[in-house]
Order: C-alpha cells, then structure tokens, then sequence
C-alpha cells in the first residue's frame, strides 16, 4: 500500500499544478493550486513512513 499511497498524492498534486489558476479562482484568492501541490507533495510521503520504521527484529543475530 505504501506505493499506491505515493502514487495518489503525487497524483493529487500533479492536479493541483494544472489547476492552478482555477483553485485560485475557486478559494477566492486564498490559496492556489501551486500551494496545494507542495502540500499535497509533502503528504506523499505519510504513507512509506511506516514502512521506514524499525520492525524490532534484527537482521542478524548479535
């Protein structure tokens, strides 16, 4: 699920970029599309986080 979570917000902001001026447009000149593509961006990395973190297990007896 990790990489099917990457692929959705990347998606979500490719979106984002292309409809800039129109988010624009629509929040009334409170945030544009290009605002939304950085945060949007940032969040695809929620999803590999968890898979980043340590199991507890070592690879190798010590």
């Amino acid at each position: 699920m990790p990489l099917g979570g990457v692929v959705l917000f990347y998606v979500l902001a490719k979106l984002f970029e292309l409809g800039d001026a129109t988010v624009f447009e629509a929040t009334g000149h409170l945030v544009s599309g290009h605002t939304l593509k950085h945060l949007t961006a940032a969040l695809a990395a929620w999803p590999v986080i968890p898979a980043l973190r340590p199991t507890g297990f070592a690879p190798f007896p010590h």
